[in-house]
């Protein structure tokens, strides 16, 4: 949601920001004046400007545009259709970023988009994997819906979306408990992955589960795990 109204932000300034992002990126990045703009957008200000500054041909700015629209919450939902063209980037910055925009876009509307952030479990950068995993433990069961139907579509072709996007349908069993095993225990990096939110999302029935993770002879899987026990811990 907006902090305020439009008519609280100095249109004067934020045109001046926004001269100085796309005449001077470099600059503009180090005096850290995203922030100020991604205030002035949460207050109001028309985003068709930050949709602008996210086709720009620039990579500098767009690096810039795509931390401020991954900091405006809800407004961001208008950003999906510049979010999902900016997952093709190679950038792996703007990719990550990119993810922010279209989870909270898809969290309500637009979930047929989801699946995208489901592909993104396989980005060839271990960052984006990892944002993948942590917003996937986050998806609501419209999103898991979403992502189901794009398996089922041929959008995800891999038969290990199939049965742990079932799985995270699920209410936490026994069974359901030594799939995720076998998932945390399986060979490729897919199924540790979904090892990993399965054993997140049903840490409270399961403790064990994500402790396992954790211990994981793969660094980036239990990098994943630790990261979402800490967030157990605060729970």
């Amino acid at each position: 949601m907006a902090e305020s109204n439009h008519d609280s932000v100095d249109d004067g300034r934020v045109v001046l920001l926004i001269s100085t992002l796309v005449t001077d990126p470099d600059h503009f990045a180090r005096q850290g004046w995203a922030n100020e703009l991604a205030r002035a957008f949460r207050r109001g200000y028309p985003v068709q400007r930050l949709r602008e500054l996210l086709r720009a041909s620039d990579p500098r700015i767009v690096r810039s545009a795509v931390w401020i629209a991954s900091e405006l919450g809800d407004i961001g939902t208008a950003l999906l259709d510049e979010a999902v063209t900016l997952l093709s980037n190679p950038d792996d910055y703007v990719r990550y970023y990119a993810l922010d925009v279209l989870t909270l876009a898809t969290d309500s509307a637009r979930t047929d988009m989801f699946w995208l952030l489901v592909h993104a479990l396989d980005d060839p950068d271990s960052a984006v994997r990892g944002k993948a995993v942590r917003l996937i433990y986050w998806a609501n069961p419209g999103q898991i819906a979403a992502a189901r139907h794009a398996v089922q579509a041929g959008m995800l072709d891999s038969v290990v979306h199939e049965s742990a996007l079932q799985a995270l349908t699920e209410q936490p069993s026994e069974t359901g408990a030594l799939f995720a095993e076998q998932l945390l225990s399986g060979s490729h990096r897919l199924q540790k992955q979904y090892g990993v939110i399965l054993a997140a999302r049903w840490f409270s029935a399961f403790p064990y589960l994500l402790a396992m993770a954790t211990e994981s002879t793969d660094k980036e899987i239990a990098d994943a795990a630790k990261f979402l026990m800490s967030l157990q811990g605060s729970s």
